[in-house]
C-alpha cells in the first residue's frame, strides 16, 4: 500500500504540468458546488444537508439542476483525465497532453453517469434523514455509500467496462481488498486534516480569501493525488502486469 502511495507521488510530480491543465475542470466544479448545496465546507469538500430549503421554485430548481450537471460533468472530465495519466504513465516514459486528451473523452459519459447516480443517492439520503432530524447519520451513510463504490471510476477507465459492470466489479474488488479502501480513507483523512490546518491558520488573516486558497489546493493536489492513489491501489490487483 505504501508502495502505491509512493508511486502516486512519483506520478503526480512527474506529470504536474498535465495535472495543472486538467485541474481547471476540478476548480470549475468546486466553485459551482456552493450553488448546488445549501452549505459547502470547501476545506473538506464535504456537502452538508442539514439546512435544505423546501421552497425552491421551478426556475431556481432548474438553475440548480443545470449547475449541478455542469459541476458533475466537469468533475467527470477531470477524474477520467487523471486516471488516464496514471494509465499512460505505466507504459510510457513521457505522457503528453494530446494523448491523454484524445483518449480520456470516451470514458467521460460513463464516469459522469456514475457521479450523477451517486449524487442523487446522496441527496435522497440527506433529505430523508434531514426530515428525521438525523443529519450526522446522513453524513455517515453518504460516506459509506461513496466508499463502497470508491474504485468505480478506475474500473471504468482501466478495464473499459460499462457502468453497471464497473459498479459491480468495484464492489468485488473492495470486498477482496477492504484494506485498500481503509488505506485510501486514512490517506484522505490525513490530507483533509492538513488542509483544514492551513485553512484555520489563514483564517486568522483573511475573511474569505482563504477559501479560494483551499479550493486551489483541493483541485491541484488533494483530489488529483487521491485519484492517483486509488488508481495505483487498483493496479495492485494485477501485480505482475502493467497496462
Amino acid at each position: 500500500m505504501f508502495e502505491a502511495m509512493l508511486k502516486a507521488f512519483k506520478v503526480y510530480f512527474s506529470t504536474l504540468s498535465l495535472v495543472v491543465y486538467f485541474s481547471i475542470f476540478a476548480i470549475f466544479s468546486l466553485l459551482l458546488l456552493p450553488l448546488v448545496s445549501s452549505y459547502v465546507n470547501v476545506g473538506s469538500a464535504f456537502i452538508r444537508f442539514s439546512s435544505l430549503y423546501l421552497d425552491v421554485t421551478f426556475v431556481s430548481g432548474l438553475v440548480l439542476f443545470l449547475v449541478g450537471v455542469i459541476s458533475l460533468l466537469s468533475m467527470a472530465f477531470f477524474t477520467s483525465a487523471i486516471i488516464n495519466i496514471v494509465k499512460f504513465k505505466e507504459t510510457l516514459d513521457v505522457v503528453r497532453f494530446s494523448r491523454v486528451f484524445k483518449s480520456f473523452s470516451k470514458y467521460v459519459i460513463r464516469v459522469f453517469s456514475f457521479l450523477v447516480i451517486m449524487s442523487l443517492a446522496s441527496v435522497i439520503l440527506g433529505v430523508f434523514f434531514d426530515v428525521l432530524s438525523l443529519p450526522v447519520l446522513a453524513q455517515f451513510l453518504i460516506l459509506i455509500l461513496w466508499v463502497l463504490f470508491l474504485f468505480t471510476p478506475q474500473v471504468i477507465v482501466l478495464e473499459d467496462l460499462g457502468l453497471l459492470e464497473a459498479i459491480n466489479d468495484s464492489l468485488v474488488f473492495l470486498k477482496k481488498k477492504p484494506v485498500f479502501g481503509a488505506f485510501y480513507l486514512l490517506s484522505g483523512a490525513v490530507l483533509i486534516l492538513f488542509l483544514l490546518g492551513i485553512e484555520t491558520f489563514l483564517g486568522q488573516f483573511f475573511v474569505w480569501e482563504h477559501k479560494i486558497v483551499s479550493i486551489i489546493i483541493v483541485a491541484l493536489f488533494v483530489v488529483p493525488f487521491l485519484q492517483m492513489l486509488a488508481t495505483e491501489l487498483y493496479l495492485k490487483r494485477y501485480p505482475l502486469s502493467s497496462l
